[in-house]
């Protein structure tokens, strides 16, 4: 969908952090969609949660660049390419 134009790139990495959440809570039977990043940390889902945390600057409008001393990556290719491997990965 974003190679058609059909959604930007801060909506597609919302998209695929939903995907994500979603794919887990089907998985394991326990809900991930209203999870914050904080929450996630919390549960024993913590590839999830690491997940998460690298569509956060994409999903909320961070540039590409370095961060508090931290590459951060926003492509969208990426972030499908990490969430390809979450859910490969997974048991």
């Amino acid at each position: 969908r974003r190679q058609s134009g059909l959604v930007d790139s801060r909506e597609a990495h919302h998209q695929l952090s939903q995907i994500l959440r979603s794919y887990v809570a089907e998985c394991e039977g326990q809900q991930t969609m209203q999870m914050t990043l904080k929450d996630l940390r919390g549960t024993r889902f913590t590839l999830l949660a690491q997940a998460i945390e690298k569509l956060y600057p994409g999903a909320f409008g961070v540039r590409a660049g370095v961060r508090a001393g931290v590459s951060v990556d926003v492509s969208v290719d990426r972030a499908v390419d990490e969430a390809k491997r979450l859910v490969s990965t997974w048991h």
